[in-house]
């Protein structure tokens, strides 16, 4: 990994919040398997790695990542082509509305269902990496990553997108491709 002089979160247990963007109300396997590994990866091995990489002042991460909680926009409050803008805004609604608490030291992971894009943001665009950035809510600033569904499908919501052209024979760690392939953006994103 190469430092491109960027924050490096040196916090002690920082905390992450999941906020459910979409319909994933027939996908309960792809929310089990996420949730499974956003509440585990904090102090393993894999997520250790992070502790090894200071910024310029020499802080480093611990290593450590608690699940929060999660939020959820069943109902599409910001449409089915997310910008960044509408990103912020999901977080936002969410720490408003009260789902998730406000948290500067936490991190808040949008999750989307296969009908969401986000071209905007490079979800979609073939070598994009995934999406991530700050937002404001009464005047505290909060971190957040998007991670788009792997297995984005045409629909009547978005009759223009392309189904995904992963080959969904291939054999996954969870058996669930488009699950899989989520937590790997995950893994990237954190």
């Amino acid at each position: 990994m190469i430092y491109h002089n960027g924050e490096v979160i040196d916090w002690r247990n920082p905390v992450v919040y999941v906020i459910w963007y979409g319909n994933f109300g027939a996908d309960i396997e792809t929310q089990l398997i996420l949730a499974d590994f956003t509440s585990g990866i904090g102090s393993t091995p894999y997520f250790q790695i992070n502790s090894t990489y200071p910024d310029a002042s020499g802080h480093t991460p611990s290593g450590a990542l608690t699940y929060g909680g999660a939020g959820a926009d069943p109902n599409y409050s910001h449409g089915v082509e997310l910008t960044a803008s509408d990103i912020r805004g999901i977080v936002a609604d969410s720490i408003l509305g009260g789902q998730v608490p406000l948290d500067p030291s936490a991190v808040y992971i949008v999750f989307a269902s296969p009908d969401v894009s986000s071209t905007a943001t490079g979800f979609c665009i073939p070598n994009a990496p995934p999406h991530h950035g700050y937002g404001v809510v009464n005047g505290s600033t909060f971190r957040y990553g998007f991670v788009g569904h792997a297995l984005r499908v045409r629909s009547s919501r978005h009759p223009s997108s392309k189904p995904s052209t992963m080959a969904s024979h291939l054999p996954t760690p969870n058996g669930n491709l488009g699950a899989d392939a989520m937590v790997s953006t995950l893994a990237h994103v954190a």
